[in-house]
Formats: C-alpha cells, sequence, structure tokens
C-alpha cells in the first residue's frame, strides 16, 4: 500500500510539473518583458487587450476561469473575473481614464491567470507591461515628447543585437538612418533640478552594436536649461526593404524625468511607538517631503550598547534593555540624514521613548519586517464596566499597512485573564492626502489638517508646554496625578479634541476627567502604550479647555480640530485562514452573543484584504465588542462561553445590500422550532425558500444567490412560531 501511495505521488507530481495543469497565456499587443513595456501615447481612448488562452496540460478539461489584473506600485486591481472558451480570440478594453489612481509615465503590469474549473488550486500566471505617455506634469515623473530631429546618420551598415521580447528587429545586420532628438526645458533650477529617469524614457543609446535598451542622456547642463538626449533609427534589409523606425517614430521618442529637490525630513517615528523588555525590537521610520536615493544613519550609542541597523528608509533598533537605568536611556538619540543626486536634507534627531511591559491585557500584535510588535491594549473601559460587553474603536498606528495587500495580525495575551470577543471587524479609513485621520469613541471617523494644533496648552503650574505637545515627535510631558492642563481655544469651530498618549498607572482608572467653559464633561481612557483617542465636543464656540489627571500619564500630542469630512470608510473583507486553521471569521463576524476567547497560550490570528487608492492617504481601525476579565479560570471554548442570555426574534439586514450576485442573511430565533426563510419578488411571488426545517434557539445566517434573477427590489421574510418579519434587499448587476 506503501509504495502505491509513493507510485500515485510521483505521478501525480509528474503530471503537474509535466504542465498537466497548465495554460498557455499569450497577449499580441503588450510586451511581456518588464525591461521594454508596450508605448502608447494620452489620450488612448481604449486599450484593448487582446489574449488568447490554450490548454497546454493534459488534465486541463472545460473551459478556464480568466482573471485580468491591473497592477501599478503594488497596487493590485480587479478587471476581469470570466470562464472564458479556450483556444479563442479575446479582447477586453482598458480606458485610462475610468483609472483616476492610474499613474502616467511609468510602467504598469497586466497579471492574467487562468484557472481551471476542476483544479482550481493550481493556476497559472503571466505579466505584460506597458507604459502611458502623457506631456507635462504627472507626478512623480514628467514626459517630453516633439523633441528637435537631427539626421546623424544615413545609409550605414550596423549590428543590432536584441536581448529581450517585443523587440521591433531581431538581432542582425541592417542598413541604418540614426537620428538624434532633443529636448530642451528652461526654468530656475536653483531648488529643484531635473533628473532623467532613461529606463522609462523611449529610446536607443547612439552607439551600435547595442542590446537595444531603453536610453537617455543629458546633452547639458546650466542653471537655467537643461538638455535631454536619445536616438531612433530606421532600419532597412540587405534586399533593400524598408522595416520602418525603432524603437518609434522620430516624433514619438520621449525622455522621461523627476523633479530632485532639496528633500527635507518632516518626522521620524518608532514602531512600537515604545521600547520595553519585551518590545525591544523596533522600525525606526521617517517622513520625508521629496525625493532621496541615499540615506545616513547614526546614533549617540556611546553607554547604552544598543544596536542599529540601518537600511535606506528605515532601521532596526534592538534596545539594550538589561541593566539600563530610565535616567541613561533618555539621552540615546538616532541621527538621519538623506539625500539624492543634488541636494542633502537636514539632520534629523530622534529619541525613541523606552518603558516598561504593559501588564496582562489583550494586544493587538503586528509582524513586520520579522518583528512581532506588540501595538497596544484593546477594550479598554471594559475594567470600569464588570459584567458587561463594551465597544472599544482602535486606530491602528501601523505605519506599514496602507502597502499591503493583505493586513494581518494576532489578538494576544500575556496574562492568566481572559478576553471574550462578540465582534471584530477592520475598517479603512481613506483620507485626502496631508490629512490625519481619527475615530471618537463612540466611533465616528473624522479627518482633518495636521497643522491645525494652534490651540495654547499651560499647567497648572503657568508653565506653557504648548511646543511640546504640538505635534508627534516624541517629545512629550508627562503629568502626575491631580495635575491640570488648560487649553487656551482660539477663536473657531473646532470640536472635536484629539490626545496622543499613554497611562503610566492603571488601565482600570480614567486617565483624564475634561471640563470646557460650557460645562461640558467626559472621561477619558488612554492606554498603556502611545495611542490616539478622540472625543467629540457638543457645544461648540467654547473659550478653554481643563484636562484633570486622575492618574500618571504621558502625553505627546493635543490638538483641537475640526472635521473636515472628506474621509471615506470602507470594511475590509476578513480572509478564510488556510484549510488546516481553524476559522474564527463567523463567531466575530456578527453581534450574536457567540464569543472568541483569548487568554495566555491561546493567541487569534486574523488577516483583512486591504483596498488601496495611490491618490488617498489610509488609516486602519478596529471596531471591537466584548469584555476582558480578569480571572485565575482556565480559558473555556467557544461553544461554552455562548451567552446564557435568550435570543430575540431578529431578522438582520442583509449584507452586502445592494448585492450581486450573492448576499448574506442573518436572524436569529429564541427558542427551538420549525424555522421558515423565503424570498419574493416585488409582486409578492415566491422566488425561493432558503431555510424550512427544525431549528435550536441561536443566531444563524443563510447565502442567497441571485445569478439567475434579474436587477430589481426583492423582500425576505423569516417566520419561526407566532413571529414573522419581513425586510428589502436589492439586487443590483
Amino acid at each position: 500500500m506503501k509504495t502505491i501511495k509513493v507510485f500515485l505521488l510521483v505521478m501525480f507530481t509528474f503530471l503537474i510539473n509535466d504542465m498537466g495543469m497548465s495554460y498557455l497565456i499569450t497577449v499580441n499587443n503588450i510586451c511581456p518583458s518588464q525591461q521594454n513595456p508596450t508605448p502608447f501615447y494620452y489620450p488612448t481612448g481604449n486599450i484593448n487587450i487582446n489574449y488568447k488562452i490554450d490548454s497546454a496540460g493534459s488534465l486541463d478539461r472545460g473551459d478556464p476561469i480568466c482573471r485580468i489584473y491591473l497592477v501599478q506600485r503594488g497596487v493590485q486591481i480587479l478587471m476581469y473575473d470570466q470562464i472564458v472558451p479556450k483556444g479563442q480570440q479575446l479582447s477586453t478594453p482598458l480606458n485610462p481614464e475610468n483609472l483616476p489612481g492610474l499613474k502616467y509615465n511609468e510602467p504598469v503590469t497586466i497579471k492574467i491567470t487562468a484557472i481551471s474549473t476542476m483544479y482550481p488550486m493550481f493556476p497559472y500566471t503571466k505579466y505584460f507591461y506597458f507604459i502611458i505617455y502623457r506631456d507635462g506634469n504627472n507626478s512623480p515623473f514628467f514626459s517630453l515628447s516633439n523633441g528637435s530631429v537631427e539626421l546623424l546618420r544615413e545609409n550605414v551598415f550596423g549590428v543590432f543585437f536584441s536581448s529581450e521580447d517585443c523587440e521591433s528587429v531581431a538581432s542582425g545586420a541592417y542598413y541604418l538612418k540614426q537620428y538624434k532628438i532633443t529636448f530642451t526645458i528652461q526654468g530656475d533650477f536653483t531648488d529643484s533640478i531635473p533628473d532623467l529617469v532613461n529606463e522609462y524614457s523611449l529610446g536607443y543609446p547612439g552607439s551600435l552594436p547595442n542590446p537595444q535598451n531603453r536610453w537617455a542622456y543629458v546633452i547639458s547642463r546650466t542653471d537655467n536649461e537643461i538638455k535631454f538626449g536619445t536616438f531612433v533609427y530606421r532600419l532597412g534589409n540587405i534586399l533593400g526593404q524598408d522595416l520602418g523606425y525603432v524603437p518609434c517614430r522620430p516624433e514619438e521618442a520621449r525622455v522621461v524625468f523627476r523633479y530632485d529637490g532639496q528633500p527635507n525630513i518632516l518626522y521620524m517615528q518608532s514602531y512600537p511607538a515604545l521600547l520595553t523588555p519585551s518590545n525591544h525590537l523596533a522600525i525606526i521610520t521617517n517622513n520625508t517631503s521629496g525625493y532621496y536615493d541615499s540615506s545616513i544613519w547614526s546614533d549617540s550609542n556611546n553607554i547604552q550598547n544598543h544596536q542599529m541597523t540601518p537600511y535606506l528608509d528605515y532601521a532596526i533598533l534592538n534596545a539594550n534593555m538589561s541593566g539600563s537605568t530610565s535616567e541613561l536611556l533618555e539621552y540615546y538619540s538616532i541621527h538621519l540624514q538623506v539625500s539624492n543626486n543634488y541636494f542633502n536634507s537636514n539632520s534629523f534627531k530622534f529619541h525613541p521613548i523606552f518603558g516598561q511591559d504593559p501588564q496582562g491585557c489583550p494586544a493587538v500584535v503586528f509582524k513586520e519586517k520579522g518583528i512581532d510588535v506588540t501595538e497596544n491594549h484593546i477594550l479598554t473601559t471594559s475594567l470600569a464596566n464588570p459584567g458587561s460587553d463594551v465597544d472599544d474603536f482602535y486606530l491602528t498606528y501601523n505605519p506599514f499597512n496602507a502597502d499591503k495587500d493583505t493586513i494581518s495580525f494576532n489578538v494576544s495575551e500575556k496574562g492568566n485573564d481572559i478576553t471574550k470577543i462578540d465582534l471584530l471587524k477592520m475598517y479603512q479609513i481613506e483620507a485626502e492626502k496631508n490629512t490625519e485621520a481619527a475615530v471618537t469613541v463612540d466611533g465616528q471617523v473624522i479627518n482633518f489638517e495636521n497643522d491645525q494644533d494652534r490651540n495654547k496648552v499651560i499647567t497648572n503650574h503657568d508653565l506653557d508646554v504648548s511646543e511640546e505637545l504640538r505635534s508627534i515627535d516624541n517629545i512629550t510631558y508627562t503629568l502626575d496625578k491631580d495635575s491640570v492642563l488648560k487649553i487656551i481655544v482660539p477663536p473657531g469651530d473646532e470640536n472635536y479634541l484629539v490626545i496622543r498618549g499613554r497611562t503610566k498607572a492603571s488601565k482600570e482608572i480614567i486617565s483624564f476627567r475634561m471640563n470646557t467653559s460650557l460645562n461640558e464633561n467626559a472621561d477619558i481612557y488612554l492606554r498603556e502604550l502611545p495611542g490616539d483617542v478622540c472625543i467629540k465636543l457638543d457645544k461648540p464656540n467654547f473659550t478653554s479647555l481643563t484636562l484633570t489627571a486622575l492618574q500618571k500619564c504621558e502625553i505627546d500630542r493635543i490638538a483641537l480640530v475640526k472635521d473636515l469630512n472628506t474621509n471615506s470608510v470602507y470594511e475590509l473583507d476578513m480572509i478564510p485562514p488556510p484549510d488546516n486553521q481553524r476559522d474564527f471569521s463567523k463567531i466575530i463576524a456578527y453581534d450574536d452573543n457567540n464569543y472568541l476567547t483569548v487568554g495566555n497560550g491561546r493567541n487569534v490570528s486574523l488577516s483583512f484584504l486591504n483596498k488601496k487608492n495611490m491618490d488617498k492617504d489610509h488609516y486602519y481601525y478596529l471596531k471591537i465588542n466584548g469584555s476582558y476579565i480578569k480571572s485565575e479560570d482556565p480559558i473555556k471554548d467557544n461553544a461554552e462561553l455562548r451567552s446564557s442570555n435568550k435570543f430575540k426574534f431578529k431578522l438582520h439586514e442583509n449584507y452586502p445590500n445592494p448585492f450581486n450576485p450573492s448576499t448574506i442573511i442573518r436572524f436569529e430565533i429564541p427558542e427551538n422550532g420549525h424555522v421558515k426563510l423565503s424570498v419574493y419578488d416585488i409582486t409578492g411571488r415566491l422566488i425561493r425558500t432558503i431555510v424550512d426545517e427544525f431549528r435550536n434557539a441561536g443566531a444563524y445566517e443563510s447565502a442567497f444567490d441571485g445569478s439567475s434573477l434579474s436587477s430589481g427590489f426583492y423582500f425576505y421574510r423569516l417566520e419561526s412560531g407566532r413571529n414573522i418579519e419581513t425586510n428589502r434587499m436589492i439586487l443590483l448587476k
């Protein structure tokens, strides 16, 4: 039997490697070479992707599923997802005007995946590349065309060598005409200098033989004029036949450049924000305006024996926490200067913050660049509300989330306590560039100008600490218990208070009690690690605001801001785990009294599919409902922690709504009995009965597929015992 299993495994591997489950994907108008992307010129109208998928494996059966993606700067957009006929020439149009995030003058990837309907676990993918050239300002890259043309050589016999796919001609000897194309830029280049990007330009080198690489060069440069150049050729074979221009006609030749100005380091930050004995590894990043391609990192490591490993745009700090006193640690600093071909930035000094490990409590943990970062604890107000579930809106400060296709993290508990999570969802905030975002304690999302910290902050010792609390810069102010901060408010319509800080005593106690000059009050809870808290103030036009510390706290920033109302919020889809791991998504997808438990030695891994828009800034927050229990009891299984409270008879709104083509219908029944869930059209005609059976009391969900139905309004009705409830849903194709 063992021999048979080995033989089958070998045969199965052979079939896969012998293209038993693969396809041949060909595209005849876009190049598969990343070094030679196909040129298009703005405006292009539709770009028709002409392709064909052929069967290339002995196990292929039926027509494949074809998925076409547009990929640029790590952002992937699904353009097409259909079953297509094998062996037929197909065409899918792409209109750049419908893609506001598309960048011109730099490569775009077309990713085509063919998937067997019988063996979907073995997809076959090929990549193709193009550039859409557009003159003028299309930051960060600029394009110039219609340069001056000069015929340099005519009827010369030369050799071309093809090094990549999609070359205009094969390697060989040709009669040629050589044209030099010159582009001139005039202006004041004192503070910003055009820097050529020759690999994106459209032209060839001037020497022969050559490998037909894209190439351009600087002819001359002064303080107010720069000339770029490249070459195109017209070829003929030894029989006298005209083969046309390579790589393009003279009027189509392009040079692409970016402006290099003086880069400026705006701020630096540490991830995690606080280094502790268990969080002793940190990623130090910087926010910089302007392009740079080199960096110089250094530190003041003369007494602490920390270890810093520098990279281009970040550094890894391994803090030596053993034997170091807080006084010595506070003197440690990290220094950075960046530069490009023409300018150096300012030199920036950054002071990491050191402290002690948080005690217990469930925390969010991300893995970045091989480092496990315990970011902050959740369910902040749980201990102040014993026996009750609380809502928590936690804004993560992970600076790397926006660049990911998938956002993954753990919820962990280091102590012996128990966390019960009824609901956990992740949301993306899409905000305008150069604005910040925050989530109030009640779940309202705002975005605000990041330079709006205009208020003046005075301590109860008449010390002005406005500058210390002006921005997120690791320059903090520590308040002892009963200390008071008075915020003087200038005239304006700011009505949201944003605080970045942490508690240094106990999360069970209120951090601050807030009171405005109009007697509006609020209790503020900070977390044990640095994080944001946002409070909406319902009584506008107050002139001052006081914060009284009820425990020892450390504040990094205080800002009174107004909501710009220019943000968009999206719920991210949770990704099911691999087959060999437990799927927690259904337990925490709904507020249904079905709990997921987290405790010492029992962490929960979650992943969400990211949405990305290159023209926006992105922030991410978690909505969590649950409770945190101090207990020495062992952790029970999820089923044992189902609430003893009775369920209500409730028919929830379907999600999504509108939908295409499927949606999820959730419902609750308070007692055991026969349940019927049916769908009707707008005339009252029965379309489908989804559930018609005996069910125990509890919360349930059922899927409804409307693929065979036309767009319009439909009704779904739940019947159980004497209870009947009906909701409306919209199918929108």
